[in-house]
């Protein structure tokens, strides 16, 4: 499954998702504004998120 995913970055959080060998810790200390933010980035295949300031 990993393998198959469109971009590193989500086969990276895929591995992540799908990890049960590491203790995870399931709070989450992003607003949803910043959560929304990374998401975007994440999803950013061509990396033009990153680039506008």
């Amino acid at each position: 499954m990993i393998s198959c995913q469109p971009s590193a970055w989500r086969a990276q959080r895929l591995e992540r998702m799908l990890s049960v060998n590491e203790k995870v810790n399931h709070t989450d200390n992003l607003d949803p504004a910043e959560r929304r933010r990374l998401e975007e980035i994440l999803d950013d295949e061509k990396g033009l998120t990153m680039l506008r300031r």
